[in-house]
């Protein structure tokens, strides 16, 4: 499933996908909760609030931060925003976008989600915090609290589909397959963003019972249809990344039952080189 690809596909549509990139490896289990520093809150209100409160030298900082974020150059990034979080330890903004960069960076995911924590400590009503825990979580394979901490997310705003999606994809590594498909469909039917990844994982639900029927085979292929034609008219940034996850998922993963079916071969006959048919 998406989580579990690697960062450099997730990555491909990082402005689309923001933090939602496909993964959960397998790094070391800490316990960062334990070194939460207690940074208190500032009463005078000293703290930057967005990137526009920054002096216009720590501004350019920020700025340059971002920008080698966005060119995949996290280590860069590091070095531009890790002294401005020293000098502005409250600074929620701040604290984000260093827990993004470090989460960019597989091996420092458990720092990532330290500072999401930290962050949680500044503003725990923040949809952004908690849904950047809710994925480092996943990430880190522990798996109650990434669910968790995406339910908090999705009751408190029934319009982040990031959160469904990522909702379903617990559910689904869980075999809770009817909970899955309750998710994947909220996202279909907002019409929003993410619509064609769900029906791509709807086609995946279609197929999760080892005596899969022709009709059950034909409804796959149908979401895929549908999945294809969603990304090319509506979601194109995502289109050559979900063809590629479809690729893969038919030659070695849920999606193998259709490989050699004729519908399947005319549906990708564009893409047959990368497909493997």
């Amino acid at each position: 499933m998406w989580h579990r690809k690697t960062a450099v596909q997730a990555a491909i549509v990082a402005g689309v996908f923001g933090v939602l990139v496909a993964i959960i490896q397998k790094c070391p289990e800490t316990s960062p909760q334990r070194n939460v520093p207690d940074i208190g809150k500032p009463a005078d209100g000293s703290m930057p609030r967005v990137a526009e409160d920054l002096p216009s030298q720590e501004k350019s900082r920020f700025d340059k931060a971002h920008n080698y974020q966005h060119q995949h150059e996290y280590n860069r990034a590091l070095e531009e925003i890790k002294p401005l979080v020293e000098k502005y330890p409250a600074s929620l903004f701040l604290r984000l976008e260093h827990g993004r960069i470090l989460y960019n960076i597989p091996s420092r995911r458990a720092d990532a989600l330290g500072e999401f924590l930290t962050a949680k400590q500044l503003d725990p009503a923040s949809i952004s915090v908690r849904y950047n825990l809710a994925l480092t979580y996943a990430n880190l394979n522990r798996i109650q609290e990434a669910q968790e901490e995406a339910l908090w997310v999705y009751q408190h705003d029934k319009t982040h589909m990031k959160a469904a999606l990522l909702l379903s994809e617990l559910a689904y590594d869980d075999k809770k397959y009817k909970e899955a498909r309750n998710y994947l469909m909220q996202v279909v039917q907002s019409n929003k963003d993410f619509v064609a990844y769900a029906e791509f994982y709807l086609a995946k639900l279609e197929l999760v019972d080892s005596r899969t029927s022709s009709t059950q085979k034909e409804k796959a292929i149908e979401w895929l249809r549908k999945s294809v034609s969603r990304a090319r008219e509506h979601e194109p940034m995502i289109l050559q990344n979900l063809l590629t996850d479809i690729c893969n998922s038919a030659l070695n993963g849920p999606l193998s039952p259709l490989s050699g079916m004729k519908a399947f071969k005319e549906l990708f006959s564009q893409h047959a080189r990368a497909c493997g048919i």
